[in-house]
């Protein structure tokens, strides 16, 4: 059974080990830089299906990390979620500008990662041929109705913010 595989790039051991605690609980391979410049050298010969990138750290930051990564032919087609304690609108925003697909907080759940890795395709719906997540438009189901009759691709999802306050209340935004 072949893996998927999550790169996370971040300073802190903590922070690198409780997502990939999260990340193995749905089997995917793991695998994590301490910064990066760490990351930039792994993704020279390696092609994760996902990289989870904190913003602060020491050397080059993690918009200049997604920025790099983005104008590398060779690896701009990796969807890059920030994970980071920073939030607000306007930081989503920078994210998704430089490339992002979005934003995980760093005190996330399991329910959490699990919606995401849903939305980026990361693992498959058990119920169905469509992923399970919350974040997708009411209509996705007559959108992917659509596209497979018409076999036009999949538009690349566009992910919120998600943030334990609002999953708690049951708010998506």
């Amino acid at each position: 059974m072949a893996y998927k595989c999550a790169l996370i790039v971040d300073d802190s051991r903590t922070a690198r080990e409780v997502l990939r605690r999260m990340l193995e609980a749905h089997e995917l391979r793991v695998e994590t830089a301490e910064s990066a410049e760490a990351a930039l050298e792994y993704l020279g010969s390696h092609r994760p299906d996902v990289i989870f990138m904190d913003h602060m750290m020491p050397g080059m930051d993690g918009f200049q990390a997604v920025k790099a990564i983005k104008e590398n032919p060779a690896t701009a087609t990796i969807p890059v979620m920030m994970y980071t304690s920073q939030s607000g609108d306007l930081y989503v925003g920078q994210a998704r500008a430089l490339g992002a697909v979005g934003v995980l907080p760093k005190q996330i759940k399991p329910v959490e990662v699990s919606r995401v890795l849903y939305q980026l395709r990361i693992l498959n719906d058990r119920r169905g041929a469509e992923p399970q997540s919350s974040f997708l438009p009411a209509n996705a189901s007559a959108q992917a109705a659509t596209r497979s009759a018409s076999r036009e691709p999949a538009e690349a999802p566009q992910l919120r913010v998600v943030s334990s306050a609002s999953a708690a209340s049951g708010n998506s935004d």
